[in-house]
């Protein structure tokens, strides 16, 4: 199962839309998981997740990284674990 938009025409949304998140520090979107301080960066994700709500284009941020199985990181308002369940859920459809 593949959401309909290509990299291209994500790059180009991206290019037009200019999101919050190109702004930000990427810290925020790839919070260190083996953070000895806060385990796993909850308040650096909870940051990214602020912003990616706001975005007018999560939903085509979330298809860029289903579409391109993007394992790491905050995208579209998604986690890892969202996306890997959705992409397990699609495997057995």
């Amino acid at each position: 199962m593949t959401i309909a938009i290509t990299n291209r025409e994500f790059h180009q949304l991206v290019n037009t839309t200019q999101p919050e998140c190109l702004e930000m520090d990427t810290r925020y979107f790839f919070a260190d998981q083996h953070d000895e301080v806060e385990p796993f960066g909850k308040s650096e994700q909870a940051i990214a997740l602020a912003a990616c709500a706001r975005c007018p284009i999560k939903n085509e941020c979330f298809a860029y990284a289903i579409n391109n199985r993007i394992e790491q990181g905050v995208w579209g308002n998604s986690v890892p674990q969202q996306r890997l369940a959705y992409w397990r859920k699609a495997d057995f459809n």
